[in-house]
């Protein structure tokens, strides 16, 4: 390999394949990627999500809502891994081929959004959390410039491994996932200690909506798993990792957390531990759990905003992505975690029920070699993705419903709309706006 090309895979790597596929010889084993999947789906929402089981369903119900709701989410999200592992393309890039080269960057910054928004509330919920922890240790409130100070800190630590890229996070993950496992089975016995006192039902909740739950809580990360998955090997690898991370992973701390729950007789677990006499533990799950989330949050918001700046480095756009993330949960993002988590479920599952669908009408044309005849914009793809959103929109805030799950609505009515478009005006994928 001649010096020149040394340095342009050096700078690749340094910018962490924003733009280009991921080179074989640096491609991840599944566990690699497993690890990933768990830190980004195991956060102090989780837990929440686990604590809301337990008010509103029996544990045996509770357990099997959970099993379903992560066994539909690795389903989708080994669909969606498919395109990913023909071109080891992230998802805002997977965009250009479906939506076309100016048209991906409507969607890229949608989708960075949405995950910009994502990564203020859980900053929010964290300095929330560390603040009600404070208070439990020394009686003192914490409010006001302090909370803002715990912000800045929280969004600095998160933001910092997303700034290397994959790399950092595949690390963090690696060592903070087996000591996060450790420490929630540790306050599962404790809280279980005196047997399951069982708060009952407190909150009733259908079976369907809690599937629903599960299966909202995640959605968004099954439609950008590219971002994770191209640095799989092989199908194989895909679904081991998605199983280990998503139904094993993800799945067992919502079932610890609500036994948790359900056996001290409170939702919160981070207040649960702290009754147990382990607030420092609390105060370890919930550093642990956030920052090995919230990373990844930044780290798709910053591929999402490279194919809307494409002179910009991919690190210089997760700091961007960082510090205003950081401002949103600042000025209070976290208190409409209701109103993001609607309009997550809106605009994010379409993209991949539209890339999903025309992928498979034809793989050659996702070939990175042939982004060059790529055009600038795809109306039908762009008509397939904004009518399954308005149709999110309306299951979401009227009484018309479709599967009872409107993320799940969008995403399929994207799936069936670039079929037909496809089909209809655009069968060999030639025609666009160039």
């Amino acid at each position: 390999m001649s010096e020149e090309q040394v340095k342009v895979n050096t700078l690749l790597e340094g910018d962490d394949y924003a733009r280009t596929p991921v080179p074989e010889d640096k491609r991840k084993s599944w566990v690699s990627t497993a690890a990933v999947y768990i830190g980004s789906c195991i956060c102090l929402s989780a837990f929440m999500l686990g604590g809301t089981l337990a008010t509103g369903l029996s544990l045996g119900n509770a357990i099997i809502a959970t099993l379903v709701g992560t066994a539909v989410l690795a389903v989708m999200t080994c669909v969606c891994s498919t395109v990913a592992l023909h071109n080891h393309l992230s998802t805002s890039m997977i965009a250009r081929f479906t939506f076309g080269i100016r048209g991906a960057a409507i969607v890229g910054l949608m989708y960075a959004l949405c995950a910009w928004g994502w990564f203020g509330v859980q900053v929010g919920l964290f300095a929330d959390s560390v603040a009600a922890i404070i208070n439990m240790w020394t009686g003192a409130t914490v409010s006001g410039g302090a909370i803002k100070v715990i912000i800045l800190i929280g969004g600095i630590l998160m933001t910092s491994s997303a700034i290397i890229g994959y790399k950092s996070i595949e690390r963090l993950s690696l060592i903070a996932i087996p000591l996060l496992a450790i420490l929630m089975v540790v306050a599962t016995v404790k809280a279980c200690s005196n047997g399951i006192v069982d708060m009952g039902v407190k909150e009733p909740i259908t079976m369907g909506f809690a599937i629903s739950y599960v299966i909202s809580s995640y959605i968004a990360g099954a439609v950008g798993s590219p971002d994770v998955m191209r640095y799989g090997r092989n199908m194989r690898d895909t679904v081991l990792s998605v199983v280990f991370g998503l139904v094993v992973g993800y799945g067992t701390a919502i079932i610890l957390a609500l036994i948790c729950a359900k056996a001290a007789g409170e939702a919160n677990i981070v207040y649960v531990m702290i009754n147990l006499g382990m607030g420092v533990l609390a105060m370890i799950v919930l550093i642990l759990a956030q920052w090995t989330s919230n990373d990844n949050n930044i780290y798709s918001a910053s591929l999402g905003f490279s194919v809307v700046f494409e002179k910009m480095p991919k690190y210089q756009l997760a700091i961007i992505a960082g510090v205003v993330g950081t401002l949103f949960a600042v000025f209070g993002i976290s208190n409409n975690l209701i109103w993001l988590f609607s309009i997550l479920g809106i605009f994010t599952p379409p993209i991949g029920g539209v890339y999903v669908a025309d992928f498979f009408l034809d793989r050659k044309y996702y070939d990175f070699e042939n982004l060059k005849n790529v055009p600038r914009f795809r109306p039908e793809t762009l008509a397939a993705y904004f009518i399954a959103s308005a149709v999110g929109f309306v299951t979401t805030y009227t009484s018309v419903q479709l599967t009872t799950i409107p993320a799940l609505d969008t995403l399929l009515c994207a799936l069936i709309l670039e079929f037909i478009f496809v089909k209809a005006f655009n069968k060999d994928h030639t025609k666009g706006i160039f």
